[in-house]
C-alpha cells in the first residue's frame, strides 16, 4: 500500500511538470493546448507556482521511496 501511495505522489509530480511546459508553451506561442476543453492557464506566475509543486511533489515522493526502500 505504501508504494502505491508512492508512485501516486510521483504521477502527480510528473504531473505538474508536464503542466509547467503546457503553460509556457500557451503563453509563448498563444497555444491552447490542454485536454477535453480544459485549457492550461497561459499565465507565467502559473508557470512557476506549477513547477515549484511539480518539484517539492516529485522530491517527496523521491525522498519517501528512498525511506521506504530502506
Amino acid at each position: 500500500m505504501k508504494n502505491f501511495i508512492i508512485v501516486v505522489i510521483q504521477i502527480a509530480g510528473v504531473a505538474f511538470i508536464i503542466a509547467f511546459f503546457l503553460s509556457l508553451l500557451n503563453y509563448f506561442f498563444g497555444w491552447h493546448l490542454g485536454m477535453y476543453d480544459a485549457e492550461v492557464p497561459a499565465e507565467p506566475e502559473f508557470a512557476v507556482v506549477i513547477l515549484v509543486l511539480g518539484l517539492v511533489t516529485s522530491a517527496l515522493g523521491y525522498f519517501l521511496d528512498k525511506k521506504v526502500s530502506t
